[in-house]
């Protein structure tokens, strides 16, 4: 159960960070060209 609720929050803080990274990148090829 400690696995598998570790697995989830670990799952969901790499879903996040996609999502900022990709958002972030899309924000500086805006403002690059």
């Amino acid at each position: 159960m400690n696995i598998l609720s570790q697995y989830i929050s670990y799952s969901i803080f790499i879903g996040v960070g996609v999502t900022f990274f990709m958002d972030l990148y899309a924000l500086f090829i805006k403002t690059a060209f």
